[in-house]
């Protein structure tokens, strides 16, 4: 199993970053991401509802050959509400869901709430495709928080280490951290 944290989008402050589009670097890194997961032979590519998700997924399937489907519960923690801030307050803010996953602080989930639907999600995804090896594309946090469910890693170390995009190779059935690839 293949977890891909979406490319760099267009950070637009007057649009929610749920609605965010890649930017044109960010479509070029996904086709170079795409190149680096041809060996994995990927079945199947689900994605989160969330644009910036949808659109490296998309790239990432055509890429491969592969179809794409878009899945529920995949997205972000929730961040309604949250404005854009500078990258020091970004990493405070991250910082703080990783530290205190017990608390919705970005939004109206905390990291736990948000790490239990991403795992529900993962879960469903990989019943749907057994024996097959499948990608999902999602975004950095709760993504670490999965990994870290699994995994005796710094969370936010890890979030930290993830570029725009990267690819999180697991163990399918234990979710032990392989590899991560980045572009």
């Amino acid at each position: 199993m293949i977890l891909i944290r979406h490319a760099a989008p267009d950070i637009d402050p007057e649009v929610p970053s749920t609605r965010w589009r890649l930017s044109p670097a960010g479509r070029a890194t996904s086709r170079l991401l795409a190149d680096r997961l041809r060996d994995f032979e990927i079945a199947t590519i689900v994605t989160s509802v969330e644009s910036k998700a949808k659109e490296t997924g998309e790239i990432i399937a055509d890429e491969l050959g592969v179809p794409c489907q878009v899945r529920q519960d995949l997205q972000e923690n929730d961040r309604r509400g949250l404005e854009v801030v500078d990258e020091d307050a970004y990493q405070t803010l991250i910082a703080q869901v990783f530290a205190q996953p017990e608390l919705a602080v970005t939004g109206g989930e905390s990291g736990q709430e948000a790490s239990n639907r991403f795992h529900r999600a993962v879960v469903d995804a990989l019943d749907e495709s057994p024996g097959e090896t499948i990608a999902v594309v999602a975004h950095g946090v709760v993504m670490s928080l999965f990994v870290s469910r699994f995994n005796s890693i710094d969370t936010f170390e890890f979030w930290s280490s993830l570029g725009l995009p990267a690819a999180v190779v697991l163990d399918r059935d234990g979710f032990e951290l392989q590899q991560i690839i980045g572009v």
